[in-house]
């Protein structure tokens, strides 16, 4: 479990890293992939560190598309780390930013 962590941070990494935003969108997918073999472990174990490092990673895939655009699915990702009850409120603040400017936008 542990391992397929940390190669979903390997992965977000990377996708920090790229220069190319199709290849940074690739490598995110491969980080959602990576944890869906973490979180079908984690669902059923009361480790909260794994829960954290869950969330953590969709924080930051977030935090990763917000940056190349694509709000929406940030706002998924966002969504997705309340589920594992780590950083809510940064996400709730995240969340709340993000429609003020919408809002803004709009007037």
């Amino acid at each position: 479990m542990q391992q397929a962590l940390h190669l979903a941070n390997v992965y977000l990494e990377n996708a920090r890293n790229a220069l190319d935003p199709s290849i940074a969108l690739v490598l995110c997918h491969d980080t959602e992939l990576s944890l869906s073999l973490v979180k079908r472990a984690a669902k059923h174990a009361e480790d909260t560190t794994m829960h954290e490092g869950i969330a953590s990673v969709y924080i930051e895939l977030g935090d990763l598309l917000d940056t190349l655009g694509r709000k929406n699915e940030a706002q998924a990702f966002y969504k997705k780390s309340f589920k594992w009850g780590y950083g809510n409120d940064i996400i709730t603040s995240r969340i709340f930013v993000d429609c003020y400017k919408k809002s803004i936008t709009l007037l």
